[in-house]
């Protein structure tokens, strides 16, 4: 059986497929290149653009919209900055030994937050009976204070000074004593040092007007005893001489305490 050779029809289709291929896609080729040249570039870029978000704008703060605190405003430790004497009347509420003691306090302020002060606090008592003056009592605290503020008013105060007392006889006791001279005899006095510790508060108000009040004050006697009672001495009943030195040596150690020290006064 011999092998047909193709025919010449079928090698001339062939060439004819692959020819109109070939002549298909040279030509697309050339079509697709003339739109891409007419197309505009917007047209042609199919990227979008990357832009740039547009910045808010800042909000418009003035001054004005800001509350601020005026300067001129006076706090309690820029009124007491502003003067740096002051003198205050004081008033003790509860006051042991003698009660219903009164004085004064001369301050130096050394700086907003500290002063130095000399305060005068006496009293006393007077022990009358049936219109006859018999004794007087008398209680006497003179004292170099240093001051602290720990806040705008609160303050802590530290001190040394003197505490005398003084008894007066009247003269229903005086002329039963013989040998008695009033120049000599008549005032006892018991003196010692002591160490004053106050807590308190003080407040100072527009033209240097002050309020000023101790909580707490107590002075504690220290160091010897110093005694002027020469009248004792001519106590005829060595008894009565022995017991009276006795009462006068136990209250030359008692501590003077004050509570609620009320003061009032103004700044130079």
């Amino acid at each position: 059986m011999t092998k047909r050779k193709p025919k010449f029809s079928q090698l001339c289709n062939s060439l004819s497929v692959w020819a109109i291929i070939s002549a298909c896609s040279l030509i697309s080729a050339s079509v697709f290149a003339q739109v891409d040249e007419t197309l505009p570039s917007e047209v042609q870029s199919t990227e979008s653009p990357i832009t740039e978000p547009e910045s808010m704008p800042e909000p418009d703060i003035t001054t004005s919209d800001v509350p601020v605190l005026s300067p001129n405003v006076p706090t309690q430790v820029g009124r007491r900055a502003d003067k740096t004497v002051s003198l205050v009347g004081n008033y003790g509420i509860y006051s042991f030994v003698i009660p219903g003691k009164k004085g004064a306090q001369l301050t130096w302020l050394q700086s907003p937050s500290t002063s130095w002060e000399l305060d005068y606090f006496s009293g006393d008592y007077g022990l009358n009976k049936y219109g006859i003056n018999l004794i007087s009592v008398g209680e006497r605290v003179i004292v170099a204070r240093y001051r602290k503020y720990w806040s705008s008013s609160f303050n802590l105060g530290l001190g040394l000074g003197e505490r005398t007392f003084s008894f007066e006889l009247g003269n229903q006791i005086t002329d039963n004593i013989p040998g008695y001279y009033a120049e000599t005899g008549k005032l006892i006095e018991l003196s010692r040092y002591v160490f004053d510790f106050s807590l308190g508060s003080r407040w100072q108000f527009n033209k240097g007007f002050i309020l000023s009040a101790d909580w707490f004050e107590i002075s504690i006697p220290f160091g010897p005893a110093r005694k002027k009672a020469a009248i004792v001495d001519r106590i005829s009943n060595s008894e009565s001489r022995k017991n009276t030195n006795k009462i006068l040596d136990y209250l030359n150690y008692l501590p003077t305490l004050t509570f609620l020290k009320l003061g009032l006064g103004f700044a130079l």
